[in-house]
């Protein structure tokens, strides 16, 4: 969690410091160094941060299929099947940290719908310029040097061949 966390931030950086919210969708694990710490640097900067929990506390088994559709377990480099736990107690930090949500997913709700309702809704909004330009790019060059070279062989082919066919 601290290295996305961390590339958020490199993405972030040199903009307003409203408008930028980051959704960590996790089981709160982070093997990577302190996310309430990288916390604390993102909302120096202005980047909320809302955190929605998978798994649950006791630990479960990740489902995954493979390139044939065959669904297993995921396994880690020594083949030992992986055992993930839900750390809430990390992403609520997280979120309080940086002044935003944690929502825990559950089988029925997944948690986008009320985190929206819950706080991205209330942020400030604000337009976005768009501008889209059409770009032509004229190909017909092509078809018309084919054509002309088959103008130029055409005297070439014999009226014998031309009967044949």
């Amino acid at each position: 969690m601290s290295s996305a966390i961390k590339e958020a931030l490199d993405i972030f950086k040199g903009q307003e410091k409203k408008y930028k919210i980051l959704i960590i969708i996790s089981d709160g694990e982070d093997f990577e160094g302190n996310a309430v710490m990288m916390a604390r640097d993102a909302s120096a900067l202005g980047v909320k941060i809302y955190c929605i929990g998978v798994g649950s506390p006791e630990g479960e088994l990740i489902n995954v299929s493979n390139q044939y559709g065959q669904r297993g377990y995921l396994t880690d480099k020594s083949g030992a099947v992986v055992n993930t736990k839900l750390n809430e107690e990390i992403l609520k930090a997280i979120a309080i940290a940086t002044g935003g949500n944690y929502i825990r997913a559950t089988q029925k709700e997944f948690g986008l719908v009320l985190l929206y309702d819950k706080g991205i809704s209330k942020l400030e909004k604000r337009d976005i310029e768009t501008k889209m330009r059409k770009h032509y790019e004229e190909r017909y060059q092509y078809f018309l040097a084919l054509a002309l070279l088959l103008l130029l062989i055409e005297p070439f082919i014999s009226e014998r061949r031309r009967a044949a066919r």
